[in-house]
């Protein structure tokens, strides 16, 4: 061996050792650039900014349906509020109507008034009807019409009447005018809401059929007026009432 072959493999030797205890390289230092890059990747500014606004777009979007769902149920709510109450007008003028009897279909005649103990010749309606009516109540106690009678205490049939009250400036109302103690102080009774305008109120009275009852049939048509909601609703209800007194009426 020759001294420069013994040279080269002695400076081989340390370069081994050298390396092998200082500065080992690192596997990827051998890897090809694009595969050195790709072990270190991550989400560029521009991904970042396009997820952001995705999710952004998305939680608006739910939270305007959200919204939307809520305001319409809150409306719906409100309108089956003042429907209920327009139906407990109409179920209460059916009980009354129910137990009472001399149905009369438009303005009363022949010097009869409200409070008054008979209605002698009640008329009939038929055609277009009429937006008045009246009807003799029963007879009544404590645990009836007038609660405030001290128990057992009866009350004489009185002349009652229904009719549309539709002033300028203001929304029709179904009222109520009775006179429970016949002293001409007349009660006037409001028995819609004031969510309610009431358009048109029909009374269609007849008489016939089995024992000759009366029989009445009320149609009401108007408007639903949410002003906090800014909303309006139209409606119609119809119902017909007879009355379970048997009777001696012409027919």
């Amino acid at each position: 061996m020759t001294r420069d072959v013994f040279l080269k493999k002695g400076a081989s030797v340390r370069a081994k050792i050298f390396l092998r205890g200082r500065m080992m390289p690192s596997a990827t230092c051998h890897l090809p650039p694009a595969q050195r890059k790709a072990g270190k990747s991550g989400f560029t500014l521009i991904e970042l900014m396009v997820a952001t606004t995705i999710f952004t777009i998305v939680s608006v979007v739910a939270i305007g349906a959200i919204l939307t769902i809520n305001s319409a149920n809150r409306k719906a709510q409100a309108i089956r509020a003042v429907v209920d109450n327009l139906n407990f007008t109409m179920e209460t003028m059916s009980r009354k109507l129910r137990v009472g009897s001399k149905f009369h279909c438009g303005t009363l005649v022949g010097g009869v008034e409200v409070g008054d103990l008979d209605i002698p010749n009640p008329g009939d309606c038929g055609g277009d009807g009429k937006n008045e009516m009246s009807y003799l109540s029963s007879g009544v106690t404590a645990s009836g019409d007038n609660p405030d009678l001290p128990a057992g205490v009866s009350v004489d049939p009185r002349v009652v009447t229904y009719k549309l009250v539709r002033n300028s400036g203001s929304y029709g109302k179904i009222v109520g005018l009775q006179d429970p103690d016949g002293d001409s102080n007349i009660d006037t009774l409001i028995m819609t809401p004031p969510e309610i305008d009431i358009e048109d109120l029909r009374f269609f009275v007849r008489r016939g059929g089995a024992n000759n009852r009366p029989t009445v049939t009320i149609t009401v048509s108007g408007i639903i007026t949410l002003a906090q909601d800014k909303l309006t609703t139209p409606f119609n209800l119809q119902t017909t009432v007879t009355s379970r007194l048997l009777t001696t009426e012409s027919p």
